[in-house]
């Protein structure tokens, strides 16, 4: 008999929807994650959990228990990335989430819906609404020196926000319109503060991005650009 993968990804995902299944948790303060490792601590992992995620990636890390799709095994095995089972003995994946410093400058876009999607993927998140950008990026830069802290900053003016951002020593700050493009851009700065423009990205969208940005925690300068943006 024929295994039809891509029928059993539909059915798995539709049956998770149905259950509202799947709790996301992200990097523990005691670990930082090179940009190739990928952790994902979902009991049932998709091709939606890896969409986007896997272009620098080497290993992908699960828990022991975790079922992996056949197509998620198919995506990893053409790419030669390596997937490892580990329980909570491994750093990385400690059920510790990772704190998320957001900043929402707009007097009028609810970002309830926003923080309530990523808290229940996992994520302690605490929101803040501004009138001023400025004001923002520089609470952000003072949230960025406690350990494991991770910021975002949703403004109608990304690249306003990002130049007054990255001002601050120690604030790396990059726009995120889409996963690809985040991740990309996140792994070559090791960036910690992420900026995007809620007006123009759907919401699930815009969760999305978010939440795989928060995934490990702070990261390191690359030691490459270290002496000029550490």
């Amino acid at each position: 008999m024929t295994i039809d993968t891509a029928e059993i990804e539909r059915v798995v995902r539709a049956v998770l929807a149905e259950m509202d299944i799947g709790v996301r948790a992200s990097g523990n303060d005691a670990e930082r994650l090179p940009p190739d490792v990928v952790v994902l601590r979902r009991p049932v992992i998709t091709l939606a959990d890896v969409e986007g995620r896997l272009a620098r990636a080497r290993r992908v890390l699960v828990p022991s228990g975790a079922v992996v799709t056949p197509a998620v095994r198919d995506a990893l095995q053409q790419r030669g990335v390596e997937l490892q089972r580990h329980g909570g003995e491994h750093p990385a994946m400690a059920s510790v989430a990772a704190r998320v410093a957001m900043r929402v400058v707009s007097n009028h876009w609810a970002f309830d819906p926003l923080v309530n999607l990523l808290r229940r993927d996992g994520l302690r998140v605490a929101a803040e609404r501004s009138d001023c950008v400025i004001e923002s990026s520089d609470r952000l830069a003072e949230q960025l020196r406690q350990p494991g802290v991770v910021a975002v900053l949703l403004s109608s003016h990304p690249s306003m926000a990002a130049c007054l951002a990255n001002r601050h020593r120690g604030v790396r700050a990059v726009i995120g319109n889409d996963r690809q493009q985040t991740a990309d851009e996140t792994a070559d700065v090791g960036a910690n503060l992420l900026i995007a423009d809620q007006t123009k990205i759907p919401l699930f969208n815009l969760k999305q991005i978010i939440a795989d940005f928060a995934e490990g925690g702070g990261r390191p300068c690359p030691e490459s650009v270290k002496e000029r943006l550490g």
